[in-house]
């Protein structure tokens, strides 16, 4: 299933709504899709229990969330004004009539969004606002041409370009510090990283490229908050002396492929423990292949396999670097079926790791 595709099948689901309920609408689902409900209806739903934002992990659960809905209160009319196909994703807009408590009619306007992994339906959400607030979730919807998904490719393309370019003159990344010391990192895939450790509460984070130690602090300092976890940091050779010192972090020197140095990290992991793994050593892309094919096993069902800095070798950024991490993601995808990318983690448009948060969904 393609994006237009999924455009088409997802409006024709929408439509039937009134008629056919929500089925159609729940069969376009992967079964493990996570679905995030923001339901703001202008008197439909926010005196209800149904009011607020929640998180549906399944078909099943995103059925049984829809079907209470569609029970209290199925709409009269659905109509869809405008679609946006992007890369991965489709994001339907319209408006849904209902009979209001009263009698009278009452209309929301309304925003489905669904992600496309692998050709499923992996992400998705629904937001309902009062009549014509739409104009100003998305300014100017249905004549704007900043929502034509070539042109937002390309801004996000020349935009992360001039950041990443800036640190020639001492700006954006090169001087990016956690507590006093340099990160090298994307402060918006810091604050992923956050959220992924908030989610998962992983018993180990393994890193492989301490350098200055600024990111093996950040995750330590994470874990401390989240009152669960602890990292394992790996260099040949770490960038600054001295590095961060904290309870919670486990320096080792050496190849971070080396069988000496992988059995020091087997022997870190407890137990049944959750693992997640941010690979950010040597950019190449043989190197990187080598790091994807050591540490896969090591990722729990669940985790991630992070690559960072796929955006190496003109995607976008430096175009005259040679093979790099996302050349070696492309390769190690194609022969293991136990990840797959997750373009949720991309959500706030500039990444250094673009296709490079890899989530393992078997073992």
């Amino acid at each position: 299933m393609d994006v237009h595709d999924l455009a088409h099948r997802a409006a024709q689901a929408l439509e039937s709504l009134p008629e056919a309920g929500v089925t159609p609408l729940l069969e376009l689902l992967d079964p493990g899709v996570r679905w995030l409900t923001d339901w703001k209806g202008d008197g439909v739903f926010e005196h209800s229990e149904l009011f607020g934002r929640t998180r549906h992990e399944g078909r099943e659960a995103v059925r049984g969330f829809f079907d209470r809905v569609h029970r209290r209160r199925t709409p009269e009319s659905v109509e869809l004004t405008r679609s946006v196909i992007g890369d991965g994703e489709v994001v339907l807009l319209g408006r849904m009539t209902w009979s209001g408590e009263n009698g009278g009619p009452l209309a929301s306007d309304f925003t489905l969004r669904l992600a496309l992994c692998d050709g499923a339906v992996t992400e998705a959400r629904f937001l309902t606002l009062p009549d014509r607030h739409i104009e100003t979730f998305i300014p100017n919807h249905r004549t704007s041409p900043e929502l034509d998904s070539d042109r937002i490719r390309r801004l996000i393309r020349d935009f992360q370009k001039l950041y990443f370019d800036a640190y020639l003159l001492g700006k954006t990344w090169s001087e990016t510090y956690w507590m006093g010391f340099p990160t090298f990192k994307c402060p918006l895939d810091m604050w992923v990283y956050q959220e992924m450790i908030t989610e998962l509460r992983p018993d180990l984070i393994v890193e492989t490229g301490t350098c200055a130690g600024g990111s093996a602090l950040y995750f330590a300092h994470i874990c401390e908050l989240v009152g669960r976890g602890r990292v394992v940091s790996i260099d040949l050779q770490p960038y600054s002396d001295p590095l961060p010192e904290h309870e919670k972090i486990t320096f080792l020197l050496g190849p971070s492929t080396a069988e000496e140095t992988l059995r020091r990290v087997r022997a870190e992991i407890p137990q049944g423990a959750t693992v997640l793994v941010v690979l950010d050593s040597d950019h190449r892309r043989d190197h990187v292949y080598a790091e994807l094919k050591a540490y896969a096993d090591l990722v729990t069902p669940g985790s991630y396999l992070i690559v960072e800095d796929s955006n190496l070798n003109g995607h976008p950024t430096k175009p005259d670097f040679g093979p790099g991490p996302m050349e070696a993601i492309d390769d190690f995808l194609a022969e293991d079926p136990r990840f797959r990318m997750d373009p949720e983690r991309e959500k706030f448009l500039v990444t250094w790791n673009p296709r490079g948060y890899l989530l393992k969904i078997r073992n």
